[in-house]
């Protein structure tokens, strides 16, 4: 390298230097804020619609804790990123009840402190100490949906209406009927109503429960788990198979539809808040619970979504024209059980994929 060169080369080096020093003194103290900002979040994965936005803009508003939301559509797809994560990437989540057992055996739930929660003391306590959570150790209850009759009055006006299962199972008049495509709920509630309980199925309850299904195929509409609403508000179908949120979701656009409880009982499901066994935030983790349970921002929440609170007193308040919340909250409630699956996974996978090819 020739003197000039060697110069040259030395200039640049320095002046390199310098432009660093000076971005570093200026932007030194935004890094820090934006470190700050990141210590002061928390990102949460939740269903599409368990969480109202405005909430969340209100805790962060309030707080000054930003909440990153990632939505997933199924607990199966909850469950397969969090054990490729092994749940590192986030606080908070809400899964249902069945799938609260698969993540306290995995590992990926810590045990709540209870002594951090401003509302326990609200809380239904038909909720808690759950089977699948007996002592309430790991998950908090949050909302929870109950399956019935979707009903369109108008078609019944002059016709004999009984609060059975047999409206859907097994249709006294010439209608067509819509179905949620979940076999768990399916296959519980035909049990319920058959059985009138949900045991495991041996090979004469479960020749009942296929025989039943098969035979009422010829009615049914479609399986779906996105249009119920839709299939009872258009009058494709006078009779569908819906939770409570579904009417709530139709009532937004009619007026009309009704919600009826059947005489044999039926099944629930319940959303639970859990905390990731990564998480190292838990003051703001709780922070963001104990705002989440609020009587105003529970509320909006369930208006948006139409779950029930679990809370009793506030689900006592709020106005739920299509449902009978002496009922639920009376003796009715006994014979509400928690969705659980009757056969083994890969056997009611099988049984569902003959029905829907049948």
């Amino acid at each position: 390298m020739n003197k000039r060169a060697y110069q040259i080369f030395w200039v640049g080096l320095i002046g390199i230097f310098w432009v660093v020093v000076l971005a570093a003194f200026l932007y030194i103290p935004y890094l820090g804020q934006l470190f700050h900002a990141r210590s002061r979040s928390i990102s949460i994965f939740v269903w599409s619609d368990m969480v109202d936005p405005r909430v969340i803009k209100e805790f962060e508003d309030e707080t000054g804790i930003r909440v990153f939301v990632n939505y997933y559509e199924s607990n199966d797809e909850l469950l397969t990123k969090l054990r490729f994560m092994r749940g590192a990437e986030y606080d908070l989540f809400m899964p249902t009840h069945y799938m609260v057992g698969t993540l306290i055996k995995n590992g990926l739930i810590k045990k709540i402190n209870k002594a951090k929660l401003d509302f326990w003391h609200e809380l239904d306590p038909r909720f808690l100490s759950p089977s699948y959570d007996p002592n309430s150790e790991y998950v908090i209850p949050y909302l929870w949906d109950i399956y019935g009759l979707g009903v369109d009055p108008h078609y019944f006006a002059n016709k004999k209406f009984v609060a059975s299962w047999r409206m859907l199972f097994e249709p006294p008049y010439d209608y067509r009927v819509g179905m949620t495509n979940e076999p768990r709920e399916v296959v519980a509630i035909a049990s319920i109503y058959l059985y009138k309980n949900m045991r495991m199925l041996n090979g004469k309850r479960r020749a009942s429960i296929a025989r039943l299904l098969f035979n009422q195929k010829k009615f049914v509409e479609v399986y779906t788990d996105l249009a119920t609403d839709s299939l009872l508000t258009s009058g494709a179908c006078p009779v569908v198979l819906a939770p409570n949120s579904a009417i709530h979701r139709a009532r937004k656009r009619v007026l009309w539809p009704s919600f009826v409880l059947p005489q044999e009982g039926t099944v629930m499901a319940v959303e639970n808040i859990a905390i990731s066994a990564q998480s190292t935030k838990d003051d703001l983790v709780y922070a963001l619970i104990n705002f989440l349970y609020r009587h105003d921002s529970l509320k909006n929440t369930c208006e948006l979504s139409g779950d029930l609170p679990v809370m009793s007193g506030l689900l006592r308040e709020m106005a739920l024209p299509y449902l009978d919340k002496d009922q639920i909250l009376g003796p009715y409630f006994k014979s509400v059980r928690l969705i659980r699956p009757l056969m083994l996974r890969h056997e009611l996978f099988e049984f569902w994929l003959a029905l829907k090819s049948y």
